[in-house]
């Protein structure tokens, strides 16, 4: 009998994400949709965060995720200053290879489109 250790077909969801990790996961979105301007979005991102331990990374945090770089040598040096940042502050963000799928989020998902199958 074969044991599965890893499945393929079942993606990461926050659930299955540490605080600090979903943390990073709402900043990045909040980046992609607040304010018409990139100082705008980040200038609300950073207001929110001021007191929060994650704020003194946000700098490096916001120019990895800059349009700007096209080219890959400056973003390479911005990820480790990035990820030195993070460490500062505390947070380790672990590589989605090394984050076990709990499928929980996947599992809600269905569970919330069977309800409202139900109560139509």
């Amino acid at each position: 009998m074969e044991i599965m250790t890893e499945r393929k077909d079942v993606s990461l969801g926050l659930s299955d994400l540490q605080e600090d990790e979903g943390l990073l996961i709402s900043i990045y979105r909040a980046w992609q949709t607040h304010g018409p301007t990139r100082p705008v979005a980040e200038h609300h991102i950073a207001s929110s965060l001021r007191k929060d331990r994650i704020y003194r990374a946000l700098e490096p945090l916001f120019g990895l995720l800059s349009p700007a770089n096209e080219s890959l040598a400056p973003l390479f040096s911005i990820a480790e200053q990035c990820k030195t940042a993070l460490a500062k502050c505390g947070v380790v963000p672990r590589p989605a290879s090394k984050i076990a799928s709990s499928g929980q989020d996947r599992l809600s998902e269905i569970a919330s489109l069977s309800y409202q199958i139900l109560l139509r």
